[in-house]
């Protein structure tokens, strides 16, 4: 984001985020055990799909059509640990007719997935968008905010990745994961702009802005103090990177960096919906810091994509 904006939404959020930690009150004896949403529907379940069935497109020398296999990574509904989840199958095909080429074919296919101890897929789901090496151009602005939300999204996955040893049960190991894809689909976009990723050679936690630096430092000792927290920290995350995503999308109008924008701002809907649904089903209710309760009522609401 630009300096004065990115300065002013993180010391609101580092702010906030203060005000909601010392209002925490008493905390129950249950906050230090794994919270098992899957009756809820409202957990995760994260795992590899099974064999996917697809139909093969037009072969590359010749014309016909190929049956073909994939494995997915599952995203769906389960109960308490079987996701059934929904597979992109990736098939090779032999094309029958004119030629003899490989008909290259792609499928939608049926997984079934191994999932944790919860309901609702955290997914594998792909944000980026494209995979066209086209020369980005940007203005001094775009850069900006395309270099802080690659910071950014090593912010959630350093986050993730250091709670998740705290609490194991909780999903923040297969969130970890998905930020991991988040991070990468920035970083092509980056190498499209001739830009350098400003978090190579820095280990977790390490970051070269400084308020992105504080505001780790904050939420992980915020999240540390109990599950609840952590899982607050986790929404408050989710929250902050929808609200940036959207600004950074106002400063650019190239259609493949647009399109990963979107769709890292639907897979952090999707995160958020995950944390509070686990919040809820320990009878906490999330109050949000970052967007209106307006906005986060409608992404709760609606439907996974």
């Amino acid at each position: 984001m630009s300096t004065m904006t990115t300065k002013t939404t993180v010391a609101t959020v580092v702010a906030l985020g203060a005000l909601a930690f010392g209002a925490g009150a008493a905390l129950s004896s249950d906050d230090t055990r794994p919270v098992n949403a899957g009756a809820q529907g409202a957990g995760y379940g994260m795992g590899h799909g099974g064999q996917g069935q697809g139909q093969g497109g037009q072969g590359h020398s010749g014309q016909g059509k190929g049956q073909g296999q994939g494995k997915g990574h599952s995203q769906g509904q389960g109960h308490k640990g079987n996701g059934q989840g929904q597979g992109s199958g990736q098939g090779q095909g032999s094309g029958q007719g004119q030629g003899s080429g490989q008909g290259q074919g792609q499928g939608n296919g049926q997984g079934q997935g191994q999932g944790g101890q919860h309901g609702m897929g955290a997914g594998g789901t792909s944000a980026s968008g494209t995979g066209s090496t086209a020369k980005l151009v940007l203005t001094s602005d775009a850069k900006s905010e395309l270099l802080y939300m690659r910071e950014e999204e090593k912010l959630a996955q350093d986050v993730y990745a250091t709670l998740a040893k705290q609490y194991p049960d909780a999903p923040f190991s297969q969130i970890t994961r998905s930020e991991g894809m988040h991070a990468s689909a920035v970083q092509r976009q980056l190498d499209r702009a001739g830009l350098a990723d400003p978090t190579k050679g820095n280990a977790v936690g390490e970051f070269e802005n400084a308020d992105l630096q504080k505001l780790y430092d904050t939420l992980v000792k915020r999240g540390a103090s109990s599950l609840t927290e952590a899982l607050k920290v986790g929404a408050l995350i989710e929250e902050t990177d929808i609200a940036d995503l959207r600004a950074s999308a106002k400063t650019t109008k190239d259609t493949q960096l647009l399109r990963v924008y979107s769709n890292l701002e639907r897979a952090s809907g999707q995160h958020l919906r995950i944390f509070v649904g686990e919040l809820k089903a320990a009878g906490t209710t999330y109050t949000p810091t970052v967007l209106s309760k307006a906005d986060v009522d409608r992404i709760l609401s609606s439907t996974m994509r």
